[in-house]
């Protein structure tokens, strides 16, 4: 992968990673602010101003104006807010990135913030927030993440609440962009068929803002122990299916059990995360991973099930999701255990070794295909790691991972006191 940083006096940084062959062009503007920086009396105001973006500018002063606009690129344009980062991106044919750009820095320089759209957007909101309610997957997961990060902003919902969306006002807005979408806090990617004069235009631009640098992010000790070595030896029944400290029941109108389950891990910057992966894809990330087998094809539990990881700066987990028919619950719980035991106890065959790093590599190159996946693996690492891998480091690493290292990793991980789990049911 061929890339290139340049780092302006202000902090900004500009990436850019010109791809051969490819008519297509990508951009990512992403700010280091997410959810995590919010107060707990404005929970969801990254969200809301995300959405704000594509409200209106002094060029462009209405909705449609904006979205008019954005359509006749023939381009795929969103914008995303997660704990930790935010991000603006459009991906179209080289021939438009003039007006690409232009647009998308006419929205990040020049929103209006109107009042009238504000209001108009908290009704939006509140119902994204309610359709999130409603679907129990979703639900079962915030509610996972809340019992694992209690008292922490990232226990919260990144959309907020509907009375902490109510309560914002513009010049709350207006005082949390000025804050946050600093060029210290802000880079820029650039993918595919890149023409200089592009260069130049985003360069200076981003030249223009103002300098802050971000603070680091510290998970409150005592709602996160990080991963230690168990001094618990019995390993036997540590999934308990009724409301304590470490588990939470959910009771809706659902034809399933919805359940999430999980353990703290470790950041995105630890060395570990990469025999993480390959433990997690053995687990739950394939067709042929042990969850999926188990759970579903022998004994026939569950529709979905799976497991995944999530890295942050200074914490991270992993988790399983499945639902479990309602009248088996216990059963499909007891199933996921085993698994998870197993991995303690045994160490994993030289065929699911081999067949999960093949997996974890295909894929992986698989998703730096296009000119948007391209700029966000880039502008993701560069913002919230400050370093970049290129893609030879990753496989290098993963093909180092030994069933050793996953045994003695799974015994770090997988501890009673450290388990969470939601279930709606």
């Amino acid at each position: 992968m061929e890339y290139k940083i340049t780092k302006l006096k202000n902090g900004g940084r500009i990436i850019t990673a010109p791809i051969k062959d490819t008519e297509i062009f990508a951009i990512i503007i992403g700010i280091r602010v997410g959810s995590r920086d919010e107060a707990e009396e404005q929970a969801g105001i990254a969200h809301f101003i995300e959405h704000m973006f594509f409200k209106g500018t002094k060029k462009r002063p209405s909705p449609l104006n904006v979205s008019k606009d954005l359509d006749g690129l023939g381009a795929h344009f969103n914008a995303f807010t997660s704990q930790e980062m935010t991000g603006f991106y459009i991906e179209c044919q080289q021939e438009k990135q003039a007006e690409a750009v232009e647009i998308l820095f006419d929205m990040l320089d020049n929103n209006l913030f109107d009042r009238q759209e504000i209001e108009k957007e908290k009704g939006v909101i509140c119902e994204e927030i309610n359709m999130y309610e409603d679907m129990p997957q979703a639900k079962v997961y915030d509610e996972f993440l809340r019992l694992l990060y209690p008292d922490n902003s990232l226990g919260r919902f990144i959309a907020g609440s509907k009375k902490t969306v109510n309560s914002l006002c513009r010049e709350d807005m207006l005082a949390f962009e000025k804050k946050h979408y600093s060029s210290g806090k802000m880079a820029i990617a650039l993918a595919g068929k890149i023409n200089q004069k592009t260069i130049e235009f985003v360069e200076k631009k981003l030249k223009s803002r103002k300098a802050e640098k971000p603070l680091p992010y510290s998970v409150n000790p005592h709602t996160h122990k990080g991963v230690g070595v168990n001094t618990n030896k019995n390993r036997t029944g540590f999934i308990k299916r009724t409301n304590t400290e470490h588990t939470k029941v959910i009771k809706k109108k659902v034809d399933q059990a919805h359940i999430a389950l999980g353990f703290p891990t470790f950041s995105l910057k630890d060395e570990r995360r990469f025999t993480l992966a390959v433990l997690d894809n053995i687990l739950g990330g394939m067709m042929s991973s042990k969850l999926f087998y188990e759970v579903r094809v022998k004994k026939g539990l569950a529709y979905y099930i799976n497991s995944s990881v999530n890295f942050f700066t200074d914490t991270g987990y992993i988790a399983v999701r499945a639902g479990l028919a309602k009248t088996k619950l216990d059963y499909g719980l007891e199933a996921i255990e085993k698994q998870l035991l197993n991995f303690t106890k045994t160490k994993i065959s030289e065929a699911d070794l081999a067949r999960s790093k093949q997996n974890f590599v295909g894929n992986f190159y698989l998703g730096l295909e296009g000119s948007l996946e391209v700029a966000k693996y880039l502008i993701e690492q560069e913002l919230l790691e400050n370093k970049i891998e290129i893609p030879n480091f990753v496989v290098n690493q993963i093909e180092k991972v030994s069933k050793n290292d996953i045994m003695f990793l799974a015994k770090d991980i997988f501890q009673k006191d450290k388990m969470r789990l939601a279930i709606v049911r």
